[in-house]
């Protein structure tokens, strides 16, 4: 199911509401994963963060390297 959310801010409550009304027509049973696109925005802003961490491990060795070589 996709839904569209034209305001960015409430994104988070809608996703909430949608779980909770989704639960009540499965008669309480938990069983609902709501992903929203704020998730996957994170988890791509936390591997580019890990990867430029990573170059900028590596060019900071190759510097050093350089530099006493």
């Amino acid at each position: 199911m996709i839904i569209h959310v034209p305001d960015r801010q409430r994104m988070d409550e809608i996703s909430q509401a949608l779980h909770q009304f989704l639960v009540q027509r499965h008669e309480g049973v938990d069983d609902i994963h709501i992903r929203n696109q704020g998730e996957f925005l994170s988890a791509v802003d936390q591997t580019l963060l890990t990867f430029r961490l990573v170059l900028g491990g590596i060019a900071v060795i190759a510097l050093l390297v350089g530099g006493i070589g």
